[in-house]
């Protein structure tokens, strides 16, 4: 990736499901969404998942969701959630 590119935030929360080490199983029922509807996201066969998923599973995996007001047009990213 060179400077001034972003990644998708679905795949930045990909990414950091599979860093995870938890099982799709785990952590749907951490953050209680269902199982069905994860597997489909992090399996490719669903290219999205409702905000409110996103942010359940952001919060098990110490991530948040945030806006980025540099672009004209905001695009939603992940940040990693200081300790503490």
């Amino acid at each position: 990736m060179t400077a001034g590119q972003s990644i998708d935030w679905g795949d930045q929360l990909k990414a950091a499901i599979a860093a995870s080490g938890r099982s799709v199983n785990e952590l749907a029922k951490a953050a209680g969404v269902p199982q069905p509807v994860l597997q489909r996201f992090v399996s490719g066969s669903q290219d999205s998942i409702r905000l409110d998923t996103a942010n359940k599973l952001g919060d098990v995996l110490g991530l948040t969701l945030v806006a980025n007001s540099s672009k004209r047009v905001p695009k939603k990213s992940l940040k990693r959630r200081r300790p503490g």
